[in-house]
């Protein structure tokens, strides 16, 4: 489990985009593995340590467990092949003029991290307005080998 607040201990949500679920309502079938108990920030630690410098990390969401993670280990940085990051603006924004979600939701944690050294690539929110999947072509490469 990772932070239910932001670094200033600030909530935003983004139930207007993703439903009160954050899957956009969309009913999921029970999970079939069990919780792991660890916290987010002892996850990314092992994960790290793991990786023994191959941890690539994916990030959709507000960057707080990360930057939480970082602080608390900031050896573990040497450890990150990459971050590719979800998240941030070079020109219009989704919550205000300029302002994107997920950076906007956790200033802080997105500073820490961009700051951090770790090599990253921001997304921009503005490829998420131009560019789609066919439902067909994201289904075949979620269940490659079933043919719904």
């Amino acid at each position: 489990m990772g932070r239910n607040c932001a670094l200033d201990c600030s909530t935003s949500d983004a139930i207007f985009v993703h439903g009160a679920n954050g899957l956009g309502n969309v009913s999921l079938p029970a999970p079939t593995r069990e919780f792991d108990e660890r916290s987010a920030v002892e996850l990314l630690h092992d994960a790290a340590v793991e990786a023994k410098g191959d941890l690539r990390i994916l990030a959709i969401g507000p960057l707080t467990n990360i930057a939480t993670w970082m602080t608390e280990y900031p050896q573990d940085i040497e450890l990150i092949d990459s971050i590719t990051v979800m998240g941030g603006s070079q020109g219009n924004g989704n919550t205000s003029t300029y302002g994107e979600f997920n950076a906007y939701a956790d200033p802080k944690a997105a500073g820490i991290v961009y700051g951090s050294g770790a090599p990253i690539t921001m997304v921009d929110y503005s490829i998420t307005q131009y560019n789609y999947v066919a439902t067909d072509t994201l289904h075949q490469s979620v269940y490659p080998n079933n043919f719904c």
